[in-house]
């Protein structure tokens, strides 16, 4: 995760109102997961930080925290989420797929040459 303790600084800055959103779950009263959506520019916006803890796995938290921000950038009026994500999360990527995401070439200037890329259009 790169510059994860910058990003933890300034939340806002990154996830904050009106054109991001930053999300956590619980389940009985303990952090499950979490999810963030961030803006790229008036068109795009970018899926970030899905993280479900293992003990929660299999529940399908996962599931709700992609259509919840799904369903939030298509409110803001995104046309297009873009995310990254590694290819060894097989479970993950399925997911998205299932979603509608499909494979694109890099979108930013992550140093990171293992990042499979994914895009998702909005206005369908």
């Amino acid at each position: 995760m790169q510059n994860y303790s910058e990003e933890m600084k300034h939340l806002e800055n990154k996830y904050g109102l009106p054109n991001g959103r930053l999300y956590l779950v619980y389940c009985d009263e303990k952090l499950a997961g979490c999810i963030g959506l961030r803006k790229i520019d008036s068109q795009n916006c970018e899926m970030k930080r899905l993280y479900v803890r293992p003990q929660f796995r299999g529940r399908k938290i996962g599931n709700l925290l992609v259509e919840k921000i799904i369903y939030d950038a298509k409110k803001i009026g995104y046309s297009y989420m873009l995310l990254d994500t590694l290819p060894f999360l097989k479970s993950a990527m399925h997911m998205y797929k299932k979603y509608g995401f499909y494979e694109i070439s890099s979108y930013n200037d992550s140093p990171m040459d293992t990042f499979i890329y994914m895009k998702l259009n909005l206005k369908i």
